[in-house]
């Protein structure tokens, strides 16, 4: 659970910083821009992976496990929302 807590404040402060240099109004654009955007989405995907492939070792270790198979099914979940999130964010960055 810390894992996509820690995908989701990753992904708020990329956001975030998106966000802040576009509404700078003394920042131009910068020839960057779309690099860093590139640079983001890497991060965001290499941040769901991390996530699910801790999700899926945790349940290997005990997948007999009811309880543990419900979080590791809520976990993937969140961090999947989280991913959706972010990209959405990135692909209207885009646009």
């Amino acid at each position: 659970m810390r894992a996509v807590g820690a995908i989701l404040a990753a992904a708020t402060v990329l956001l975030w910083v998106s966000d802040a240099r576009e509404a700078a109004v003394d920042l131009p654009p910068s020839p960057w821009d779309a690099h860093l955007l590139d640079l983001e989405e890497k991060a965001i995907e290499n941040a769901y992976l991390r996530q699910i492939d801790l999700l899926y070792g945790n349940w290997m270790k005990d997948f007999a496990d009811q309880k543990v198979e419900q979080r590791v099914a809520t976990g993937a979940r969140n961090a999947r929302n989280a991913y959706v999130r972010a990209m959405t964010q990135i692909e209207a960055k885009r646009k």
